[in-house]
C-alpha cells in the first residue's frame, strides 16, 4: 500500500484497451467548485480514536489477514499479529514478533504484506522471492513469484511462469492451489461469476480467444469471430456477460447460454452500437452509429435519449470520441485532453445539465467509488472532494493530497493544510488532522506517520 502519501494496492489488469469508448475503466480527477478551508470538526473527534502502537517505528506495512509488517531499526522487516482491541503497546515496548525481522522490501511487492490464505511473498536479500506462511515457514509454488504482484479478485489470483521463453498465465485459489493451468498468453481477472477471457497461440500464426471458467475450462470460443475482428474483450457487471468490440460495433456477449459441450456465440446485445458504457442497475449508455447517446436496458432496448455527447479528441485521421462514464443518475463525459495527456471532462445529468459547472480530471482506473461516494478533484486547485449517487458534491474539495482519497470502514484519510486526518460520510472531522501521513483503515486499523516515525491507530469502540 502506498502512503497517502497513502497506502493502496492495485491488482493487475491485463485488458487490451483498444476500444474507443469503454467506460467504467475511467475515474476522475480535477474540478473547480467552492472550496472550504477545512472539514467541520466532529463533536467528539478527540474521543474517537487511540494508538494501538505509538509512532516510534521506522515503517509499517498494510494491516492484512490479521498480520502487520513492521520495519526494525536495522531496516529489515518482520511480522506481528494485529493487536487485540483492548491491547496497546508503549513506545519503548518490544513488539511480539511472530516472524522476526529478516526480510527486505521488493520491487514488485514493496513492503511485505500478507495475502489471502495467510501467505506473504517476501525476500531475504531484496532480489529472490519466497512464499512464507504466518509462522514463517517457506512454501514452494509451481509458478514464478518475480514480476507477478499477486492480487486476488473474486477468490482467484493470476500467476505466471516463463515456458520456453514465453510468459504464460494461470490462476490460484486462496489456498494457493493452482486451479487454472499455466498455459494462456493472456488471462484477465476473474469476474464474480467465475469467468475470465483468455488468449493463446493456436499455431500457424493463429490465435485463440475465448472465455474460461474457474477451472480453466472453455465456456465460450471466440475464435469464429476472427482474431483481426476483435479489438477488446472485457467483463461487464451483467451476469455472465462480456463487452466484445468488433469491427461492426460494440456487442454484449452472454456466456451463460452455453453448455459444457457446445459454445455457440450468443449476443445479449448485437454489435449495433458504436460503444457501450459501464452498467448500473441493469442500464447503460450507448452511442448509436448516427452519433446520438441513448440509455438502454440489459436487452439493448432504448429507454430514452440522453443529451450528453462526448467531445471529439484530436484532429485529422487520428481523432476519436472521448469516453463516457455512466453512474445511474449522472454521466462523466470527456471533453478535452491537455498537452501532457491529462483527460478532462464534466459531470452531467441525463438531460445534459452541467452538475458542477466545472471540469474534472478523468483517470484510467475505476476504484474511486467507495462506500457510495465518488472522489473528484478540482482542476484549478487540485483538491479532492466527493460526489454522491445523485451527482451532487456532498463533500467539498478540501483534500490536498496527490492520490484520490477513498472511504474505508466509514472514514476517509484526507490532507488539509499539510496535515492528515479522517472525515466521515458527512465530511465532518472524525479523527483530527494531526498526522504527517495516514493510510486507509484495514481490518480496524490504520497506519499513521508522525514526523519520521510510524504508528498504528484504531477507532474507539
Amino acid at each position: 500500500m502506498k502512503f497517502r502519501r497513502i497506502l493502496t494496492q492495485n491488482s493487475l489488469s491485463k485488458q487490451l484497451l483498444l476500444g474507443l469508448m469503454i467506460s467504467g475503466l475511467t475515474t476522475v480527477g480535477n474540478i473547480a467548485a467552492p472550496v472550504t478551508s477545512s472539514p467541520v470538526p466532529g463533536p467528539e473527534s478527540a474521543a474517537t480514536w487511540e494508538y494501538a502502537i505509538p509512532p516510534a517505528l521506522p515503517d509499517m506495512g498494510t494491516p492484512s489477514q490479521g498480520m502487520l509488517s513492521v520495519q526494525a531499526e536495522d531496516g529489515k522487516w518482520g511480522f506481528i499479529k494485529l493487536p487485540e482491541r483492548t491491547q496497546s503497546f508503549a513506545a519503548n515496548q518490544a513488539l511480539p514478533y511472530v516472524i522476526p525481522p529478516r526480510f527486505q522490501p521488493t520491487e514488485w511487492y514493496g513492503k511485505p504484506t500478507f495475502l489471502p490464505g495467510k501467505r506473504a511473498v517476501v525476500s531475504e536479500n531484496g532480489e529472490d522471492y519466497i512464499l512464507v506462511d504466518s509462522s514463517g515457514n517457506r512454501h514452494e509454488v509451481p509458478f514464478d513469484l518475480e514480476e507477478t504482484n499477486i492480487g486476488f479478485s473474486h477468490g482467484l489470483a493470476i500467476v505466471q511462469k516463463t515456458v520456453k521463453g514465453e510468459r504464460r498465465y494461470g490462476a490460484i485459489d486462496q489456498d494457493w492451489n493452482l486451479v487454472v493451468p499455466i498455459r494462456f498468453s493472456l488471462l484477465d481477472d476473474f469476474t464474480e461469476d467465475g469467468m475470465a477471457w483468455v488468449t493463446y497461440p493456436a499455431g500457424n500464426g493463429q490465435w485463440f480467444w475465448g472465455v474460461i471458467n474457474r477451472k480453466g475450462t472453455l465456456v465460450q470460443d471466440l475464435s469464429p469471430l476472427g482474431f483481426g475482428n476483435v479489438g477488446f474483450v472485457g467483463p461487464t457487471s451483467l451476469k455472465n456477460s462480456f463487452w466484445v468490440e468488433l469491427k461492426e460495433g460494440m456487442a454484449i456477449l452472454d456466456c451463460g447460454m452455453n453448455s459444457a459441450t457446445s459454445h455457440p456465440i450468443y449476443f445479449r446485445i448485437p454489435p449495433i452500437y458504436r460503444g457501450i458504457t459501464n452498467w448500473v442497475d441493469g442500464r447503460a449508455l450507448a452511442r448509436t452509429k448516427t452519433g446520438t447517446t441513448v440509455l438502454i436496458n440489459s436487452s439493448g432496448e432504448v429507454l430514452r435519449e440522453v443529451a450528453v455527447t462526448p467531445a471529439i479528441i484530436g484532429i485529422g485521421p487520428n481523432a476519436f470520441e472521448g469516453s463516457l462514464d455512466f453512474w445511474g443518475t449522472f454521466v462523466i463525459a470527456e471533453t478535452r485532453r491537455t498537452a501532457d495527456y491529462w483527460h478532462i471532462g464534466r459531470v452531467f445529468d441525463l438531460d445534459g445539465n452541467d452538475l458542477l459547472g466545472t471540469e474534472v480530471n478523468l483517470w484510467t482506473q475505476n476504484e474511486y467509488w467507495t462506500e457510495e461516494l465518488y472522489a473528484v478533484q478540482d482542476v484549478a486547485t487540485k483538491k479532492w472532494g466527493f460526489l454522491d449517487r445523485a451527482g451532487k458534491l456532498r463533500i467539498p474539495q478540501n483534500d490536498e493530497q496527490e492520490n484520490p482519497p477513498r472511504f474505508s470502514e466509514g472514514v476517509a484519510a484526507m490532507e488539509v493544510n499539510g496535515k492528515f486526518g479522517y472525515i466521515d460520510h458527512d465530511g465532518k472531522e472524525f479523527i483530527p488532522f494531526i498526522f504527517d501521513g495516514a493510510s486507509d483503515f484495514s481490518e480496524g486499523y490504520a497506519v499513521v506517520l508522525v514526523g519520521d516515525k510510524y504508528g498504528l491507530i484504531r477507532k474507539k469502540d
